[in-house]
């Protein structure tokens, strides 16, 4: 590995922002980062796979929370996600954001439409079950209706 100019650095993780992180997320290992030793560029670990995930929830629950939640409800809400992804970030290839309603495209034109998705992240992981294991904890699913969707991304062959 030596040759190719990045050294694996064990339980040692850049965060999306490149920050050091000395330790994974607690019983989660099948995620990481290379480190390139002489630039300090961050490149996903070559044996890692990326992973589409969905965050979904069914329309008619989510207009029913937000309308009983309270400020303080938003802020407890806002909290949990903003300390799960800090302890989650250094797995995230793209953290992602919140999506808006969606337009469908076809040959014969676009149309708008209500779907039930709610946003999306990018993750690196060893496996599709050491993913899900990461997103069990997640707050989204503790949200009425929720769901999550993870897909492999399948790289192209280049041409």
């Amino acid at each position: 590995m030596q040759e190719l100019g990045f050294r694996l650095q064990p339980r040692v993780f850049r965060d999306y922002h490149g920050n050091r992180q000395d330790q994974a997320a607690p019983g989660f290992s099948g995620v990481g980062v290379w480190q390139d030793s002489t630039s300090n560029k961050r490149e996903p670990r070559k044996d890692m796979k990326k992973f589409l995930i969905v965050y979904r929830m069914d329309m008619a629950q989510m207009k029913t929370l937000m309308a009983t939640m309270t400020p303080e409800d938003q802020k407890k809400d806002m909290a949990e996600w903003g300390a799960w992804m800090k302890k989650n970030m250094a797995h995230f290839a793209d953290p992602g954001n919140p999506v808006g309603k969606n337009t469908e495209v076809s040959a014969s034109g676009a149309v708008e439409k209500s779907n039930d998705v709610a946003g999306y992240s990018i993750i690196n992981g060893e496996s599709k079950e050491a993913v899900i294991a990461m997103l069990a904890d997640g707050p989204h699913l503790k949200m009425p209706g929720s769901t999550t969707d993870v897909m492999e991304i399948v790289e192209m062959p280049k041409m």
